[in-house]
């Protein structure tokens, strides 16, 4: 659970730095709904599965068009990220199932 705790905390970050707030505060909430959750009860199971669809498809995270606000980032470095979370939270979600 804390690799997913990591990779949320950077996607929040990554979509707040793009100015995608609200998608963040959504992830945020996720986040916690997982933390306060038991493991071995529907409610986490649920989040699971919610934060395993937002991932890819139309309109999911892979889908959202990113792009630094401050400049920090280029748009290369954006979707590298972009993609590499991806990755690694379905791999870290097929970790928990």
């Amino acid at each position: 659970m804390n690799r997913v705790n990591e990779l949320l905390s950077q996607t929040i970050d990554l979509l707040n730095e793009c100015g995608w707030h609200d998608k963040a505060e959504w992830y945020r909430q996720v986040k916690e709904d997982l933390n306060t959750a038991d493991p071995a009860s529907p409610q986490f199971k649920e989040q699971i599965e919610k934060l395993d669809k937002s991932l890819c498809g139309m309109g999911a995270f892979s889908d959202i068009p990113l792009q630094s606000q401050s400049g920090k980032l280029s748009l290369q470095e954006i979707r590298d990220l972009q993609w590499k979370l991806v990755d690694e939270l379905g791999q870290a979600i097929v970790n928990l199932r």
